[in-house]
């Protein structure tokens, strides 16, 4: 079964195999989002298909429903100047903006490495830089009102307390490594480090490595 973080990332997925197809509409052909060659869509009616699509749940199809929706969950952030607090966001959060009137007008998702994506006119959807964009919106008295997810799992699996850490001693090296194998804190030659297992190697740093890495 998926977890929540690979189901958002379909999401991301799914939405960006629009991008340039669909032309922009508020009449009834909005929901043909996945027509081929050529789609329609606008800002609400996108967000609705690729949730109907991946998760096969309705969150509304229009921003209206969408912010009021119970498929979706508010995130709880401080948002200033416009600008939501990007280490609590998820790949595939839905960031609902006034549409000038104090009143939810349109939605974007976030793609994650500061990127949104999202359909408000022309040929769309279209991948934009997360930062300017809400900067953009918040000096025209259009900014973000709140940003809300369908999947609240983490992002990354927590480590479970129910299996032990495994200890190992090869030569002068003594590892300690969680129950997952996806982080391991080791002693080599009595200089202690960390490391991850990433493509099936190895891959370690002192802690003095890590402080001057950190200093830059």
């Amino acid at each position: 079964m998926a977890t929540d973080a690979e189901l958002r990332r379909q999401l991301v997925a799914k939405e960006v195999t629009r991008v340039g197809k669909n032309y922009y509409t508020q009449d009834d052909r909005r929901y043909q989002v996945g027509d081929e060659p050529t789609g329609y869509s606008d800002c609400s009616s996108l967000q609705w298909w690729v949730h109907k699509q991946v998760l096969g749940i309705d969150i509304g199809d229009y921003t209206g429903a969408q912010i009021m929706s119970s498929r979706l969950t508010t995130v709880s952030m401080s948002i200033s100047g416009g600008h939501p607090d990007a280490s609590v966001m998820y790949p595939a959060d839905l960031l609902f903006y006034d549409g000038g009137s104090g009143t939810v007008g349109h939605v974007e998702m976030y793609m994650g490495d500061s990127q949104l994506i999202g359909h408000g006119s022309g040929w769309g959807p279209v991948i934009k830089d997360m930062a300017s964009y809400n900067a953009s919106r918040y000096s025209s008295g259009r900014g973000i009102m709140c940003v809300r997810r369908a999947l609240t799992g983490p992002e990354k699996e927590p480590i479970d307390p129910a299996v032990p850490p495994s200890i190992s001693k090869a030569g002068s090296e003594l590892s300690l490594t969680d129950g997952a194998g996806r982080l391991r804190l080791y002693c080599y030659d009595g200089v202690p480090g960390i490391g991850i297992i990433q493509n099936g190697k190895s891959i370690y740093w002192d802690f003095e490595t890590l402080r001057q890495l950190l200093e830059r």
